[in-house]
């Protein structure tokens, strides 16, 4: 009996040990797989945070070439509206200065004329019929009205 005993106690030893034994391998299969879900969890937030690294990288060079696209764009149009302004003053100093000339051309023409003898030149005939009848001789002016004196209220 002592026998049976010394076996029974053993077997309920072991029973013991295997009992402890699967509850360390349950509490370790627990613990790997906690493991296991932190790890993937881990990742999973990792690449986020890449993502919004790259996506913010990206919206900030977008930005960047907005911006200098449309300077440039901003700049190639104003340089031919400045441009085109440009060759519009040259077309009128060209037009003064070619005005110019025709004056003094026509100038010398009457000085000549007025030289051999007091013949009226062709362009005063033909504009001596345009004269009101009230215009004043040539070389004679009329004074002009003072503009800053304060005007007179009729009573």
């Amino acid at each position: 009996m002592i026998l049976l005993l010394e076996v029974n106690g053993m077997c309920g030893a072991e029973r013991r040990t295997r009992e402890m034994d699967d509850a360390m391998g349950q509490f370790t299969g627990k613990l790997s797989m906690l493991k296991t879900r932190q790890v993937e969890t881990a990742m999973e937030v990792r690449e986020r945070m890449n993502m919004q690294g790259e996506m913010t990288l990206l919206c900030k060079y977008w930005g960047h070439w907005r911006l200098s696209t449309k300077a440039e764009r901003l700049d190639s149009y104003f340089k031919r509206k400045l441009e085109s302004k440009r060759k519009q003053v040259a077309g009128v100093q060209t037009l003064f200065q070619t005005f110019a000339t025709q004056i003094e051309a026509n100038l010398d023409v009457d000085a000549d004329d007025d030289d051999l003898g007091g013949h009226e030149s062709r362009r005063r005939k033909r504009h001596s019929g345009s004269r009101s009848q009230g215009s004043l001789p040539r070389g004679t002016s009329v004074p002009l009205p003072d503009i800053h004196q304060k005007a007179a209220v009729a009573s």
